[in-house]
């Protein structure tokens, strides 16, 4: 996909917006196109494991922070551990991060 700009001066800028998952997607699908509806299939999929594993992402960082704000508060590690279902050796590092940074 391009978007064009137009200055003042009448001076027409294209500007490509395409990402390189689509121009890769284009490609293979101009030297197969029989194979189009497998290409888009497969693309799908893959956009659908990544959003899945950035949400799995998501949910940990927010127990880490979770973790982080209980440690700040004195919580014992036994009972961030079942709050946050993250392991005592992470809960832990979490907390040698906050004492590390507290020494600045």
């Amino acid at each position: 996909m391009a978007a064009f700009i137009f200055l003042s001066c009448n001076l027409k800028v294209e500007i490509d917006t395409t990402t390189p998952h689509q121009k890769l997607l284009e490609a293979i699908i101009r030297i197969a196109p029989k194979q189009k509806q497998l290409v888009m299939s497969a693309a799908q999929q893959l956009r659908l494991e990544g959003r899945q594993e950035g949400r799995q992402e998501g949910r940990q960082e927010g127990k880490i922070e979770i973790a982080r704000n209980m440690l700040q508060e004195d919580c014992q590690i036994s009972f961030i551990q079942k709050v946050t279902g993250i392991s005592q050796h992470t809960i832990e590092e979490i907390k040698k991060q906050i004492e590390k940074s507290n020494k600045k």
